[in-house]
C-alpha cells in the first residue's frame, strides 16, 4: 500500500489502473507487477526510485531486474516496452534467462560495454557467458537465427549449452576449428565441444549422420556417446 500510494500521489508514476493490477496480482507476483509497470516509465532518477524502494525493503532481486530493464529501456534503449514486461513477469527463476534470450537477438555494437554493465550489476557469469556466445553467433558469425538464439537462452542452467551444440553440430561452419577456439576461449565445457567437433565432423565431413541424427545424439545430452 505504501508503495502504490507513493507512485500514484507523490511520484505520480502509476495509473489508477496499474495500481489495482499490481495490488490483485498477490503475494507471489505483486512485486513482479510492480517491476513490470515501472521498467517502462522514463524514470529520470532511478538511483532515487530504488533508494525509496530499499527504504521499504524491496528486495534486491526485484532492484537488480528493474535497474537492469530500466537502463535497456531508457538509457541503451535495446528492449521495447513489451520485452521488458516478458522479462520482468517471468519471475525469480527465468528473469535473467528472458533477458539474455531479448538481447542475444539485438545488433549490440559493442558487447563488452554491455557486458561491464551488467557486470556491474552483478548479473551472474553464467548468463554472461550465455549472452556473450549468442551475440557472437548471431550477428558476427551469423550462423544461429533469432528463434534458435531464443530457443538456446531459454533452455536455462541446464540445458543452454547442449542446444547450442544441437543448433550448431547442423550448421555447414567452414572453419571448426575457429568456432573451437572462440568457445574455448568463452569457458565452454569441454565435453560439449568434444560432442561439437565430433557430429561437425560426422555431419559435413565424413557425411555419416544427417541433421535429425545429430540432433538425436545431442538430445541423450550426457549419455550421447552411447
Amino acid at each position: 500500500l505504501k508503495i502504490l500510494h507513493h507512485f500514484r500521489h507523490k511520484d505520480k508514476g502509476l495509473s489508477e489502473e496499474e495500481c489495482k493490477d499490481i495490488a490483485l496480482a498477490g503475494f507471489t507476483d505483486w512485486r513482479w507487477k510492480l517491476v513490470s509497470h515501472l521498467s517502462v516509465k522514463p524514470i529520470e532518477n532511478i538511483q532515487e526510485t530504488v533508494q525509496f524502494l530499499e527504504k521499504e525493503r524491496f528486495d534486491t532481486e526485484y532492484l537488480q531486474c528493474l535497474k537492469i530493464l530500466h537502463h535497456f529501456r531508457h538509457k541503451d534503449k535495446g528492449l521495447s516496452e513489451e520485452e521488458c514486461k516478458d522479462i520482468a513477469l517471468a519471475g525469480f527463476t527465468d528473469w535473467r534467462w528472458k533477458l539474455v534470450s531479448h538481447l542475444s537477438v539485438k545488433p549490440i555494437e559493442n558487447i563488452q560495454e554491455t557486458v561491464q554493465f551488467l557486470e556491474k550489476e552483478r548479473f551472474d557469469t553464467e548468463y554472461l557467458q550465455c549472452l556473450k556466445i549468442l551475440h557472437h553467433f548471431r550477428h558476427k558469425d551469423k550462423g544461429l537465427s533469432e528463434e534458435e538464439c531464443k530457443d538456446i537462452a531459454l533452455a536455462g542452467f541446464t540445458d543452454w549449452r547442449w542446444k547450442l551444440v544441437s543448433h550448431l553440430s547442423v550448421k555447414a561452419i567452414e572453419n571448426i576449428q575457429e568456432t573451437v577456439q572462440f568457445l574455448k576461449k568463452e569457458s565452454f565445457g569441454s565435453v560439449f565441444l568434444q560432442c561439437l567437433k565430433i557430429l561437425l565432423y560426422c555431419q559435413h565431413k565424413a557425411k555419416v549422420l544427417d541433421e535429425d541424427e545429430c540432433k538425436y545424439v545431442v538430445s541423450d545430452r550426457w549419455e550421447w556417446k552411447w
